[in-house]
């Protein structure tokens, strides 16, 4: 009995339970997270331009007035709503643009402004395929930009 009471023993009943909790709570942030990633971006263009931006919590319709390409430290400032761990920046954040919501995966992206004058910041590895399809002619063009 002694042996079990001495050395390791303690530690690991101790230790355990703050492991497996820290475990659980950084799964549970990367689902949520993982949550919000585009997935995959329609670029729609027939008089009007249209990105459709792909998550696992749904789709979201973005009618294009203008974008430019920038980097995330130039437009993310303030998180003001969301997530923002590692390269994540997702949400509502503000910056020298104003408000922008963020759907920000990488350093380099888009910042895009709708026809209504709100903002969104679209950033990942495949942000100069969406680019291309923006400069391009007419028709539909989807691309997957994760998984």
């Amino acid at each position: 009995m002694e042996v079990l009471m001495g050395g390791w023993f303690p530690l690991v009943v101790v230790l355990t339970p703050i492991v497996v909790i820290a475990l659980v709570v950084a799964v549970k942030i990367k689902g949520y997270m993982d949550a919000y990633v585009p997935w995959s971006i329609v670029v729609a263009k027939n008089g009007t331009v249209r990105l459709i931006i792909k998550t696992k919590a749904g789709e979201r319709e973005i009618l294009v007035r203008d974008f430019d390409v920038k980097e995330s430290s130039e437009v993310l400032e303030v998180r003001i709503n969301g997530l923002g761990f590692g390269r994540y920046q997702l949400g509502e954040y503000k910056g020298p643009f104003g408000y922008v919501k963020s759907y920000a995966v990488s350093r380099k992206g888009l910042l895009v402004t709708d026809v209504r004058g709100k903002r969104y910041y679209l950033a990942f590895e495949k942000v100069d395929d969406v680019l291309k399809a923006l400069r391009g002619g007419p028709g539909k063009t989807e691309i997957k930009v994760r998984g």
